[in-house]
């Protein structure tokens, strides 16, 4: 009898365990993060975007979120998404990591 206790017990942890550790469990997220791609991300809008807004921006910080606001406020509107570059810290690299989450109108 102690034998089928031990077994009774130790059959759902072991599924529990194939459960949480199988392969497929991953493919799941990598298959929703695959649809959810840049097209699925939030754009921001740099022409009327506050400093927070701006921050929410992965790769835009406080400081360089607030050149963009002086920039646009010294130099109007922006015209495309590439006119970044003309700020004071934003290099063609930077702008190629963040260009998916913005947009201009």
């Amino acid at each position: 009898m102690k034998k089928i206790n031990k077994i009774s017990w130790l059959l759902p942890v072991m599924l529990l365990g194939l459960i949480c550790v199988h392969p497929a469990a991953g493919h799941a997220k990598k298959a929703e993060a695959a649809v959810s791609g840049p097209s699925e991300i939030a754009q921001i809008n740099i022409n009327q975007a506050n400093l927070e807004q701006l921050e929410s921006v992965r790769g835009i910080g406080p400081a360089l979120a607030e050149r963009i606001v002086a920039y646009r406020d010294e130099n109007g509107k922006f015209a495309t998404v590439d006119d970044l570059v003309n700020v004071r810290g934003i290099g063609q690299s930077k702008l190629d990591r963040v260009k998916d989450q913005l947009t201009v109108s």
